[in-house]
C-alpha cells in the first residue's frame, strides 16, 4: 500500500471549512500519480508519454469529511490488473488511523494518439501488484441510464477543465454535481460512471433527477452522446456541535 501525507488547506475546503466531495477525487488522483512516479511508471510522462490511465468508475463512501488544518494520509493499492483494466482501492485516514473515506475504482490504459485501449505491460502489472494478492473486483462499472431526468443547465467546456490527457478531468463532473446539492444536505456516498471523454469546445447538457435524498445526474454532449453519470446519496447535515 502506498500513501502520501496531506494537511488540509484552505483552498481544499468549502465555506464551512470541510473538504468538498470533489476534492476527495483530487486526493485519490494525486496519490495514484505519486504511486506511479515512485515506481518509475508515470503514464503520459517519462515511462510512456503516449499512453495514459483513464478512470472508468468510482464508488466512494464517506464516513467523515476532513477539516481545514487536519493532518490526514491518503493511501492507494492496486488489487487487480488484467488486459486493459486496472482496479485501485483508496483510503483516507486521520491522525488516529481511523478510516474517513473508502473508495474503489476502475481504470483503463489508453493510447493517447488513437484513443484506443492498450494491454497493460507485464512489467507494469508485476510492479504494481508486487506487494498485493490479486482480488476479485469489488465495484461494478455502470450506473443505470434510464430515469426521469430534466435538463437543468449547460456547461461550455473551456481549457480550464481539460487535463494532461486532453479531456475533461474526472473531478469536474463531481464538482458540477455537488453544486446542485442544497447546502443543508451532505453527500454520504457517490458513484461516477464515465462513458465518453468531454473535450474542449463541447457543450455538455446536464440532466438531473431527485428521488428522496438521492440525486442522479447525466451529462450528455452536443451530439447527444452520453458522457458520464453521477449518483449521490445525501442526508441532512448535523449542527457543527454534534459532529
Amino acid at each position: 500500500m502506498f500513501g502520501i501525507d496531506i494537511k488540509v488547506r484552505y483552498s481544499e475546503t468549502d465555506p464551512e471549512g470541510i473538504v468538498s466531495p470533489h476534492q476527495l477525487l483530487d486526493y485519490f488522483q494525486d496519490t495514484g500519480t505519486f504511486h506511479s512516479i515512485s515506481l518509475g511508471m508515470l503514464m503520459g510522462g517519462a515511462y510512456n508519454p503516449d499512453q495514459g490511465w483513464f478512470v472508468l468508475a468510482y464508488r466512494v463512501n464517506v464516513f467523515r469529511y476532513p477539516r481545514l488544518g487536519e493532518e490526514i494520509r491518503a493511501y492507494t493499492e492496486p488489487y487487480k490488473m488484467k488486459g486493459f483494466y486496472g482496479y485501485r482501492r483508496f483510503y483516507i485516514k486521520d491522525a488516529n488511523d481511523e478510516t474517513l473515506v473508502l473508495a474503489d475504482s476502475i481504470w483503463v490504459l489508453m493510447d493517447l494518439t488513437n484513443l484506443l485501449p492498450v494491454r497493460i505491460p507485464e512489467e507494469m502489472r508485476a510492479a504494481f501488484m508486487a506487494d498485493h494478492e490479486e482480488e476479485k473486483p469489488a465495484i461494478k462499472r455502470k450506473l443505470p441510464e434510464k430515469g426521469n431526468r430534466e435538463e437543468i443547465e449547460t456547461i461550455e467546456v473551456t481549457s480550464i477543465f481539460v487535463d494532461q490527457n486532453h479531456h475533461v478531468n474526472n473531478t469536474f463532473y463531481m464538482q458540477w454535481a455537488e453544486s446542485l446539492i442544497p447546502r443543508d444536505l451532505k453527500v454520504d456516498s457517490f458513484q461516477l460512471d464515465f462513458r465518453q471523454s468531454g473535450r474542449r469546445g463541447d457543450t455538455i447538457h446536464v440532466f438531473s433527477e431527485v428521488k428522496d435524498q438521492t440525486r442522479r445526474i447525466k451529462y450528455v454532449n452536443q451530439d447527444d452522446l452520453l458522457i458520464a453519470l453521477v449518483e449521490l446519496s445525501c442526508s441532512p447535515k448535523k449542527p457543527a456541535e454534534e459532529e
